[in-house]
């Protein structure tokens, strides 16, 4: 199969270091291990769904070093793929999440499955509807529920998962009802539907940005396409995936500011998650909870600088300027309203600038 390659890969080359610097299990990548246990002894394994980045096989089989022994793919309904998990302003600025849908849509969907007469019925009929929608090629979006991939994983390997995703810092586990996706023939959507109880990560509502209007950045939402293309989820939804819009630096001044902003915030955040590393998490990969307030304390803080210094001078490090939808086509105020163009023709400090910060974040990976 053929992986795209990042739509934007200078916006994102060095902070990519970062992100696979911290969020690989060193422990498992590149070091030959001895087996903990005796060839009889079978570990325990647990059902875990992934949505986001882990779709990728570069994150969940490469940095994070996990071994799944099975991958099927499900389809949550009552569950929606949001992007409300703040991350770095200019260069990250969130991640995905998911979340219930609205109180009025889980009434319409509680109604749904009374008439169908089950939840698995309901499935049958999401995939009809995936299909005629792929069948027809007029290019509408679906959206109505989260599709994503179930893996079973070693007890071992979620701590990993949970460990290498926060520590429990931003996401927290929970279960859901996940369906695996019946079988598409000529003749229709045929065979059984089973259910699976999964665990996943998501950020709740007090730690995740419910008023949030920010992109993911050009790599990251690569990461969700590629990785959906490889589980070949449904067409449909794929394209879904396709049509979200990523963040983009403009001008000389988001440059500019981007810059700033990571060569203040970037000493602060690395010596933080070299301070994490020193006090491991246990079995459950979760970080002592002091260290998970500490992280949230420092984010607060960071985004408070960005909203208040950076903004307001160096122009939207969230969305892309002149982008007025989010990402369900809905209409959001002018996030660009606070920029000052100076011109990329006239000033290209910017693209500089972001060659200095590649070489700063080389140096910084060759010391940690």
């Amino acid at each position: 199969m053929t992986i795209e390659a990042n739509p934007n890969p200078d916006e994102s080359t060095f902070m990519t270091k970062i992100w696979d610097y911290f969020s690989t299990d060193k422990r498992k990548v590149g070091h030959e291990s001895t087996p903990l246990l005796q060839p009889t002894e079978k570990p325990k394994t647990l059902y875990y769904l992934a949505y986001g980045s882990n779709l990728s096989s570069s994150t969940f089989l490469g940095r994070r070093g996990i071994r799944p022994l099975s991958a099927t793919n499900v389809l949550c309904p009552g569950q929606i793929l949001v992007f409300d998990l703040d991350g770095i302003p200019y260069w990250e600025p969130c991640f995905a999440n998911i979340r219930e849908v609205p109180q009025d849509e889980q009434v319409k969907l509680q109604q749904r499955i009374a008439a169908a007469g089950s939840p698995e019925q309901v499935v049958r009929e999401y995939m009809t509807e995936l299909e005629n929608l792929a069948a027809s090629g007029n290019g509408e979006i679906w959206k109505n529920a989260l599709i994503g991939v179930v893996y079973e994983v070693t007890e071992e390997d979620f701590a990993t998962i949970i460990r290498t995703e926060g520590g429990g810092a931003g996401y927290k586990n929970v279960e859901v009802d996940c369906y695996v996706l019946p079988s598409v023939s000529e003749k229709g959507v045929s065979g059984p539907v089973t259910t699976i109880r999964a665990n996943t990560l998501r950020a709740p509502p007090k730690i995740a940005n419910l008023n949030s209007v920010s992109q993911p950045s050009p790599r990251y939402l690569n990461l969700l396409v590629t990785g959906a293309k490889e589980h070949s989820l449904p067409p449909t939804y794929i394209h879904y995936l396709s049509s979200l819009h990523g963040y983009r630096r403009t001008n000389t001044m988001q440059k500019i500011g981007g810059a700033l902003f990571l060569a203040q915030w970037m000493i602060p955040i690395l010596s933080f998650f070299n301070l994490k590393k020193l006090f491991q998490p246990g079995k459950t990969g979760e970080s002592p909870p002091w260290i998970q307030r500490l992280e949230a304390k420092l984010w607060v803080t960071l985004w408070f600088s960005y909203r208040w210094m950076y903004k307001p001078i160096w122009g939207d490090g969230e969305r892309t300027i002149g982008d007025d939808t989010d990402l369900d086509g809905k209409a959001v105020g002018d996030s660009g309203k606070h920029t000052v163009d100076m011109g990329v023709d006239t000033l290209d400090l910017g693209d500089a600038l972001v060659d200095v910060e590649e070489a700063v974040v080389k140096a910084v990976m060759k010391e940690v």
